[in-house]
């Protein structure tokens, strides 16, 4: 599986604008790490009728609300929409693995309750085979 986090985390790191790409969720995430995406792998599938290893994973992506203070949360959706395009687009190209977009959540903030009122966050589902 970590092999195909990898290839996923080399796909994502080109989209434009963004700071950090990591794997995993990670406590400490500080306002030098926004734009960010944060890779978080759900679910893992492999058997005998699957010959390849299938894997769900979460794509956070998250900016810094003081950027767009003139605008408020509307900039922030709007800047948010063509990252979310762009993820979208790097992952369903890739000749590594084959993946599928299931969803976008927006308002995922999940970290100190201070940082919410800076950092607005969305996740986007994917599925992944490789």
């Amino acid at each position: 599986m970590y092999t195909i986090l990898n290839n996923i985390k080399d796909a994502l790191s080109g989209v434009a604008g963004i700071n950090t790409c990591r794997i995993g969720l990670e406590n400490g995430i500080s306002p030098d790490d926004y734009p960010l995406i944060r890779i978080q792998p759900t679910v893992s599938q492999h058997g005998a009728a699957l010959p390849r290893k299938k894997v769900s994973v979460d794509i956070y992506f998250g900016l810094n609300m003081a950027e767009s203070d003139e605008e408020g949360l509307e900039g922030i959706y709007a800047a948010m929409d063509p990252i979310q395009a762009a993820i979208v687009t790097a992952l369903e190209s890739s000749q590594l693995f084959t993946a599928v977009w299931e969803d976008t959540i927006y308002d995922m903030d999940r970290f100190d309750p201070d940082l919410k009122q800076y950092y607005k966050l969305a996740m986007s589902r994917f599925t992944v085979v490789a």
